[in-house]
């Protein structure tokens, strides 16, 4: 069983978004920059969802992903740029946003003792983490403090002499090397997601495949994150099965 990590290239960069009601739909119109750099038509183009043409949604949809929303975009790209005045090519995509929702699932697939998930206070390891439940209640722990200082600061200098010293106060941070997932993972699922533990957008080897059988156009893949630059290595973890 093999995953790995899904990368859209930039070489096809949306700049810009507004939402606009369009036939009485939720559209988005977005604009590719105005760069040579960064503004081919790809398949899939580099934006916060995924945002595709009809080819690679429909193979999307026919792959087993977690639930996800769906909205029109029309992407505008320059065809004739006056300087001050440019005509624009529509293009019709879609966006595909997984619902964050249904990622909670995958929580109950890791093995939180075989993972390498690390608590950090002040840069210093605290410890392992548990459990997800363990996660949660630190993060509101991390919620309290942030308040705390914040209301310290809303203080005058004789005021704030008066509270507890903010050095003391030390916000807490996760670090997730290693992910272990349980037996209990559903190798059925072609792309996935781990909030709070990982960047990355998962796919299955099958899927990947079938993304570059059909010729989708500037993706890369990585299955560890040796492979990963140095900027976002600590934001992937090394994903491995029971």
């Amino acid at each position: 069983m093999k995953y790995h990590t899904l990368h859209i290239n930039d070489s096809g960069s949306i700049e810009q978004c507004d939402e606009k009601i369009i036939n009485g739909q939720k559209t988005l119109v977005c604009r590719l920059y105005n760069d040579k750099e960064f503004n081919s038509i790809n398949d899939i183009l580099f934006s916060y969802d995924y945002v595709m043409n009809k080819k690679a949604f429909d193979l999307f949809e026919k792959s087993n992903i977690i639930p996800y929303d769906l909205t029109p975009v029309i992407v505008k790209k320059v065809n004739v740029d006056m300087g001050l005045f440019k005509f624009y090519k529509s293009l019709n995509y879609r966006q595909v946003k997984l619902k964050t929702s249904e990622n909670m699932l995958c929580y109950n697939w890791i093995n939180f003792d075989e993972s390498e998930i690390l608590i950090l206070r002040d840069e210093k390891i605290e410890g392992k983490l548990e459990s997800h439940e363990n996660l949660l209640k630190l993060i509101q722990e991390n919620r309290n403090i942030s308040s705390k200082i914040t209301d310290i600061y809303s203080l005058d200098i004789k005021e704030r002499e008066k509270k507890e010293r903010t050095k003391d106060l030390k916000n807490i941070h996760f670090k997730s090397n290693r992910i272990v997932f349980n037996k209990r993972f559903d190798s059925s699922i072609d792309l996935f997601q781990i909030p709070l533990y990982s960047w990355g957008t998962y796919i299955s080897d099958r899927f990947k495949q079938l993304l570059l059988k059909n010729n989708i156009s500037d993706l890369n893949f990585a299955s560890s994150n040796v492979e990963l630059n140095e900027l976002w290595k600590p934001h992937y973890p090394n994903i491995e099965f029971e």
